[in-house]
Formats: structure tokens, sequence, C-alpha cells
């Protein structure tokens, strides 16, 4: 009863606190366990659309694809209730000025603990209230800390923290790791006259941990002494600057492997406009050569290679260069296959471009699409990667506009593993200023709304669900979404995006088309809803309406697929931002 009078004689920001401090300490006591270390929501996901269950059934692996990768972000059918964020600066007038976006999915209300660290050792805790089926933005502002990553607990409900960060050149977003790891990969990197590099440690536990990390660049494999042995402080946040001794380095693909426990790493790159005079990467004999296309780059690593990766669009043309960038981390090689498959025309045989490779161990392999043969040249395509020897890798797209293509910035993403029937869309970077992300003449599908409310219009998506029925798969498809109360609509003619809008990709790897309905996060919001029908092993895309960009949205499929998000900004607007969906269920 003494105990429980201190506890009521604690003011609630001291209650708070103290409820943070354990949950941390819960986490860190079983590191070495990392299903005791979440404390987790069970999210039940069935595929109920207004009242109207939709069948689901998961298709047979493909044959060689070997296990799934394990995520970094959060296991299917649970949402992790804490986050661990990293890869900004800790102030206005920074390098990467961070902001930490609290997402609440749930109906309710929700608090959050926020803990930020950084790296001189300052920390700072708060207390947040998350709107039910809203959000809050906390900036990450730590006084003489150069540095800064942040600790999220959610308080029940279900809800998810997203790291951000502007530049000058670029803004960019990922969400948050939900699990720490012993082992991070990165397959590029650059540190460059006008490229900066950093990587970014964060110890979400209550013991030090002890990191290495190993490097491959153009000169070979690398291993500066001074980034062996790096300690992680217990609930603390260590940022290296690659450039400090790999300098002028065009190409680099990163390990990082701990000596005991968990931590969490993320990728910042920026890269500043070019130099006057100064000759471009790829200038035949050129010294010293710089990245053309200024912009700045987030990016959560993988905590596992795989042997199968998805990327649900990707695309190429006049100023918009495309590589894929596979890295093998283990000790055999790994042949690989890439797979371009087009969003084409509804009931039409799809188009394909495939090429292989052989990436040697423990190093790094790009492939670019401009120019090649085997590529899709004006067209927008799903990606798929695949050891096809079984070793696996980790890959990732890159990808850089300039003049002539209607985008300005880069960005990149790392393949996605794990398909699943229903995703929480992270929320769009702010204010941002929407071009086409396909080449001229490429197809895509179009949310149809009237400008301004974002509501489908009924002759449009009277065309798609007639389109949809041409094929017996496709009309059961088209018939669930009718009966579900969504408008089934398909890739058809060139999108149109408007001001303020960003784009959702949806990639079906399996043998039967899927149903994927799309909207707000909370129901009861009453925003507006549709439904897509996606081609089997294909893939397609859809610009949202100004209404729910920036916000976070859920989707919801009838087969399991893959989901990712990307603003991309016009000229005079701040870069390009690709970040992946979070999954919440396989159904």
């Amino acid at each position: 009863m003494r105990g429980l009078g201190a506890w009521g004689r604690l003011s609630p920001a001291g209650r708070a606190g103290f409820r943070h401090r354990a949950a941390r300490w819960r986490q860190g006591a079983s590191w070495h366990q990392e299903a005791r270390r979440l404390v987790v929501l069970a999210v039940l996901v069935p595929l109920a659309v207004a009242g109207t269950l939709v069948g689901t059934q998961r298709p047979a692996p493909e044959p060689g694809t070997g296990p799934s990768p394990a995520s970094s972000l959060a296991e299917p059918a649970a949402l992790s209730s804490s986050w661990s964020c990293a890869g900004a600066t800790a102030g206005p007038a920074s390098t990467a000025p961070g902001t930490v976006v609290l997402d609440n999915s749930g109906p309710q209300p929700l608090t959050a603990e926020v803990q930020l660290v950084g790296t001189g050792g300052q920390g700072r805790d708060m207390s947040v209230v998350v709107p039910a089926g809203g959000t809050r933005r906390v900036a990450e502002r730590l006084p003489g800390a150069p540095w800064v990553g942040a600790l999220v607990t959610f308080y029940g409900g279900m809800a998810l923290a997203v790291q951000q960060v502007s530049t000058p050149h670029g803004v960019a977003s990922q969400p948050c790791a939900a699990r720490a790891s012993a082992h991070w990969y990165f397959p590029e990197g650059a540190t460059l006259r006008n490229a900066d590099e950093y990587v970014a440690l964060l110890n979400p536990y209550p013991l030090d941990a002890v990191a290495d990390l190993s490097f491959f660049t153009e000169q070979g494999p690398e291993q500066p002494a001074a980034f062996q042995g790096v300690v992680v402080p217990a609930h603390g946040l260590v940022e290296l600057d690659l450039r400090s001794h790999l300098r002028r380095r065009q190409h680099i693909a990163l390990s990082v492997s701990t000596r005991g426990g968990g931590i969490v790493a993320f990728e910042t790159e920026v890269v500043s406009p070019v130099p006057p005079g100064a000759p471009l990467l790829g200038s035949k004999g050129a010294p010293d050569p710089v990245l053309p296309v200024a912009g700045a780059e987030l990016l959560l690593g993988a905590s596992a290679p795989s042997v199968s990766w998805w990327w649900p669009q990707g695309a190429d043309g006049a100023g918009l260069h495309e590589a894929y960038v596979v890295y093998d981390p283990g000790p055999r090689p790994a042949r690989v296959r890439l797979d371009l498959v087009a969003m084409g025309v509804p009931g039409a045989s799809a188009s394909a471009g495939s090429t292989q490779l052989v990436v040697a161990p423990g190093s790094a392999t790009l492939l670019t699409t401009n120019g090649e043969p085997w590529a899709l040249a004006g067209a927008a395509y799903s990606v798929h990667l695949q050891s096809l020897n079984g070793a696996p890798v980790v890959a990732e797209r890159a990808l850089t506009a300039g003049a002539p293509s209607a985008e300005r910035g880069r960005a990149s993403i790392l393949g996605e593993g794990t398909p699943a029937t229903s995703w929480l869309v992270p929320p769009s970077p702010p204010e941002p200023v929407a071009a086409s992300p396909l080449p001229h003449g490429a197809q895509a599908a179009h949310h149809g709304g009237r400008a301004g409310t974002g509501r489908p219009k009924e002759a449009r998506s009277k065309a798609g669900a007639g389109r949809a029925a041409r094929t017996s798969r496709g009309r059961q498809a088209a018939s669930q979404a009718r009966r579900a109360g969504v408008n089934p609509t398909r890739a058809h003619r060139a999108a149109a995006p408007r001001p303020g809008q960003a784009w959702l990709w949806v990639a079906d790897p399996g043998p039967r088309p899927a149903t994927v309905e799309l909207g707000p996060v909370t129901r009861g919001t009453g925003g507006p809803r549709w439904a897509l029908v996606v081609e089997a092993g294909r893939g397609t895309g859809v610009a949202l309406p100004p209404g729910l960009a920036g916000q976070g949205l859920r989707a919801t499929s009838s087969q399991p697929v893959l989901v990712e998000e990307g603003t991309y900004a016009g000229p005079g607007a701040a870069g390009i931002n690709l970040a992946p969906a979070v999954p919440l269920g396989t159904g």
C-alpha cells in the first residue's frame, strides 16, 4: 500500500515518465529475444469491407524463393507499440533537420511518450496526445546535439512513427524501426565533393552495444579502424560521417554487425547542387566527379538479406534515371534475375523485360535500366528481383530526376519481401508538389476523382468495373468490390496528378488478381474510399487526391500484395521521396 500511495502522489508527468522508462527497461531486459522486447498490439485484420467478407487465399511460394526476409518494420498481423527513429540533425539550420510524425490509426486518442536522444548524450522526454485517425509532428530539437534520434512508445491502440528530414534540396521520410537487429545492410551510398553520407546507430536498450562496420567500394573491401568496435551507449545515439575515412568513394555498400545485442541503423545522404565546372559522375576519365542531381535520402537498413525482393513501381525516361544495386553480403556468389512487368492496359498480355547477373560474395553490382535493350522504355512497371541459386542478397532501387523530366530530385528504396493483406501507408512528407512520376505515355491507375473532392466518378468507375470483368477471376474480384460498397477501377490511361498529390503503388505477386480497398485509416471519418483491381503478377498505381495526401491511409487487399508510397516534386520544389508501407496482416 505504501507503494501505491507513492504512485498516487506522483504528478501525471512523473507517472508518464515512469511508465516510459519501465517500458524501455522491459524491452532491454530481453534484447536477445525480439519477440519479448516488443509490446505488441495484436491486430485482427479480417477482409470485411462494409460488412462483407472477402475471401483470401495465399498463393503458393515460388520455386526457389526460400524464406522471406526479416522485416525491420512491423510483423504482419501485429503493430509494434515501440519505434526507433534516427538519421536527423537537431536544429532548424542544421544539415538535415528532423521531425517525427506520430500517426494514430485507431478510433481513440493515444498518448505517445517520446524520448529524444542526441549524439552528445543530450536527452529530452515529452508526452504527446495523438488524436483518433490523426497525426502529430514532433520537431527533433536538442540544444547542443549535432544529431538526434527518437524512441517512441505508444500506450494502447494502433499507431506508427515516421522519421522525416528536410533539406534545401529535398525532403525524405521512412517509417521508423519497430525492432532492433544485430545486423543491418545498405547496398548503396557515395562520398563525393557534393555528397555527404552518414550512418546513425541508435540503441533502444539499457545496455551498451558494440558495432563493427564493413564496406565494399569501387576500391574493394574496406574496414577502417575507426569504424570497428564502435560503442553505442544504452538508450544512446552514434553518428558516423563516412567521409571522414572513406573519401571520394563513388559507390559504398555497407554492413553493420554488433558483438551482442541489437541496434537500429539509418543512412542519411545529402547531395548539394553541382559546383560550377565540376565533371559529372560517369564522365569518362573525369577526375573528382560529382553527383549530377541534388537531393536528400533517408533509408532504414535491411535487417536480413533475402532471395526475393519486390518494388511495386519502376520507370525510367528522359531525365529520369533508374538503377538497381544488388549487394551480396554472404560467402558465396549470387546469381540473380531482375524482371520488369509492365502496368499495361487491363486484359492485354503483360510485356516484360528480364536480365541476369552474378554478384560476387561480399560485393555489390549496379544495374541501370536506361537504354538497355531488355528494359521497358517509356513504360511504368513492377519489379521483381530473385536469387536463382539461393544465395540471399540485399537490393535497392535508386532514382534521380532532372531536366527534361517533369520531376526533380533523388530517392532510394529497399525492396520489399513479404506480401500482406493489410497495410498502413505512412503520411507523406509535407507539401509535396506533384508531377507525373511516369515517363511520357506510361499508364497507371488514377483515382478518378472530381477536382477537389477525391470522390470517384460514377461513369469512370463503371467503365473500370466493365474492364475488370474481362476474365472470370477479374469479374469475381470486381463483384466482391461492388458488394463491399466501393468502386472497382483499373489502370486504363495516363495519370494527370494535381499539385499536392502523392502516389500509392501496389504489386500483386500471386496467381490471383487482388482487390485493394484504400481509404482513411478510421472508417468513422467518412473520407473517400475506393478499390483497385490489380492484375495477378503485375502492379498498378493510384494518384491520391489532395484530401488524402499527408495523412495515414489503410490499404486492405483480398490477396497478399506489396505497397509503397511516392511523392514527386517538380521544378522549384524539394525532392522525391519513396517509402514502404507498413504491413499489418497476411490474412
